[in-house]
Order: C-alpha cells, then sequence, then structure tokens
C-alpha cells in the first residue's frame, strides 16, 4: 500500500512538470495568420502583425497600426508574461498559450471581456 502512494505521488509529480511549454519553441519571429473575437474571425491588416522572442527573453512586437513594443517576456506554465520597457510604467501583460509548435503559436487573450485569439506561424528561427 505504501509503495502504491509512493507511485501515485512520483507520478502525480512527474505529470505536473510536463504541463509548461518549452521556451526554445517560442525563440523566432512570428508572422499573424488568423485573428477571432469571440469567435468571429476578423479581416484585419495580420500581414503587419509580428513577433519576436529571443533566447535572451526579450520580445518586440509590430502591429497594424504602427504600434510597436519591445521588452522581456516569461513563460510559466501555459501562459505568457510580458512587460513592455518602450512604455515608462507599464504593466505587465498575459495572455494564454493554448498551441506551441515548432512552426505554430497560439495566443488567447481577454480585451474588455471579448475573448480574442491569435493564430501565427513562424518565419524564422532565430
Amino acid at each position: 500500500m505504501k509503495n502504491t502512494y509512493i507511485l501515485f505521488v512520483f507520478l502525480f509529480f512527474v505529470m505536473s512538470c510536463q504541463t509548461g511549454l518549452d521556451q526554445n519553441l517560442l525563440v523566432g519571429k512570428w508572422q499573424a495568420a488568423e485573428f477571432t473575437n469571440n469567435g468571429q474571425q476578423e479581416k484585419i491588416f495580420l500581414e503587419k502583425v509580428q513577433f519576436e522572442f529571443t533566447k535572451e527573453g526579450k520580445y518586440s512586437y509590430n502591429g497594424m497600426f504602427k504600434d510597436k513594443e519591445a521588452g522581456t517576456f516569461r513563460l510559466r506554465g501555459k501562459t505568457l508574461y510580458t512587460t513592455n520597457t518602450l512604455e515608462k510604467g507599464a504593466s505587465e501583460k498575459a495572455v494564454k498559450i493554448t498551441l506551441l509548435t515548432a512552426d505554430s503559436l497560439h495566443f488567447l487573450m481577454n480585451a474588455a471581456g471579448q475573448e480574442q485569439e491569435l493564430k501565427l506561424f513562424k518565419l524564422s528561427t532565430l
């Protein structure tokens, strides 16, 4: 009985450690491919939306209206946290990563109570 308990605790620990994401997969330059707002696909200038993540924990973002961000990022579990150091006093932002593979990245965001999803594909690895 005691061995069964130890095995259960060990398996639980191993499985809980595997819920995080591999930061190495995030490193590279990403291009937006699809954006949905409350499940409805939005027609926006996706070709202008790009992210870049480095292995040193830095990121940059170029948006559709010439908006830019750059700063630091960190992964915790399946959440991506970014801090824009271009904006003085900027607070940390968090988005849920629902998919991260060698060539695909999906963000789940919430903007004023509206669920938004951004799907990106990898342009290059840094």
